[in-house]
């Protein structure tokens, strides 16, 4: 299968899917191991300092400006 990653899936108009319906999902990784995206065209409940912690649960991330400190 050919790797997914830095690459936009688009939803057909057709997929009934609750998740994906219209979507426009970014493809942040894509390996053996499965894949990880963003759908990036519908709103989320999930602050962008939610947002790192969960994509890699080792980063540390400043409270205050929500920002990964590297």
């Amino acid at each position: 299968m050919k790797n997914l990653a830095n690459h936009f899936l688009i939803a057909m108009p057709s997929m009934e899917d609750p998740f994906f319906s219209r979507s426009l999902t970014y493809i942040c990784e894509h390996n053996e191991e499965g894949a990880m995206g963003l759908v990036v065209n519908q709103p989320t409940n999930m602050t962008l300092k939610e947002l790192l912690e969960q994509a890699d649960k080792d980063a540390e991330v400043d409270d205050e400006k929500g920002q990964q400190i590297v």
